[in-house]
């Protein structure tokens, strides 16, 4: 059995990660950079989810802001939370051709700063965005360019969720900043949090016998990374949920499962994001999804029953 807060066997903290500092008043991600001063103190500090190891005196957090840099395989989006490491200095060797947060300077007037890829072009440097539509940008010759961090990353901010552990609706209400109200009663919740969306599903694996023919969802796990998702019989590829479903990656949409074994006196356990794979059907759609966390082997053979 699962406690509360998960057990030692199973339980994987995802808030592990400490707080970094995130520079909140400053959006720098995709476009010119005014106010760059603001770079001398954070506003405030978060956890996020780096997937790499992270440290306060390291690493900081800024916003995106415009999508000169939504491109490539690992786009950088409008609103997206991104994960820099301060420069500790290097030639220009090691910084040409990577995403750098940079300012740069041109005459004794004018400065700019930006997050680009500066390319090293004859004598002189090039700004170059991973976005196609975006022109690279030919700097001055006399251009001298100061890199301040290196970009990391696109990252997620820490929900207070523990991998595994175990939550009632109205504890996952409010991780999601709302009420348990009977909008959470159904097994597909949309909302949005600090400007991002997400997507909240829940689940029953195992249907009591009084459970309605329509309500009697193919939700399994078919191996310990992936799982079979049925949505409600009014749900569509065409409509607003099977299209946010489908779509989720493109538009920085988070989805979340949480999975119970039975409906009566059990909460949900947290098993994390997943990736879409594909679809099949409509009403209702079934979608295959990608566990970005594995199910531990003993929570894997105990669901399999």
């Amino acid at each position: 059995m699962l406690s509360r807060r998960g057990t030692a066997a199973a339980s994987e903290p995802v808030n592990a990660e400490p707080n970094l500092p995130f520079f909140s008043e400053l959006k720098v991600a995709c476009g010119a950079l005014t106010n760059t001063d603001k770079l001398s103190s954070a506003s405030t500090s978060i956890a996020v989810n780096a997937g790499v190891p992270v440290h306060p005196n390291k690493h900081f957090i800024v916003r995106a802001s415009g999508d000169s840099m939504n491109g490539g395989t690992a786009p950088i989006r409008d609103g997206d939370l991104v994960l820099c490491e301060w420069w500790k200095g290097g030639g220009e060797s090691d910084i040409n051709g990577k995403p750098m947060l940079i300012v740069g300077h041109y005459d004794t007037e004018s400065s700019f700063a930006a997050m680009k890829v500066p390319l090293k072009r004859g004598a002189g440097w090039v700004l170059h965005s991973w976005n196609p539509t975006e022109p690279d940008q030919q700097l001055p010759i006399d251009a001298r360019i100061e890199p301040v961090a290196r970009v990391v990353g696109v990252v997620e901010e820490m929900l207070g969720l523990t991998l595994y552990a175990k939550y009632s609706r109205d504890e996952i209400a409010s991780t999601f900043g709302s009420k348990n109200d009977p909008s959470w009663g159904v097994g597909h919740r949309n909302i949005e949090l600090h400007g991002k969306p997400h997507s909240v599903l829940m689940v029953d694996l195992r249907k009591d016998v009084d459970t309605k023919a329509e309500h009697r969802y193919a939700d399994v796990f078919l191996s310990r990374s992936e799982f079979q998702w049925e949505s409600q019989a009014s749900t569509t590829p065409r409509d607003s949920k099977g299209r946010g479903l489908i779509n989720h990656e493109r538009e920085g949409r988070l989805v979340h499962l949480f999975a119970r074994y039975r409906k009566r006196g059990d909460d949900f356990a947290y098993c994390g994001t997943m990736i879409y794979l594909r679809h099949q059907g409509e009403k209702p759609m079934r979608i295959w999804w990608k566990l970005n966390s594995d199910l531990p082997e003993s929570l894997w053979r105990s669901w399999a029953l």
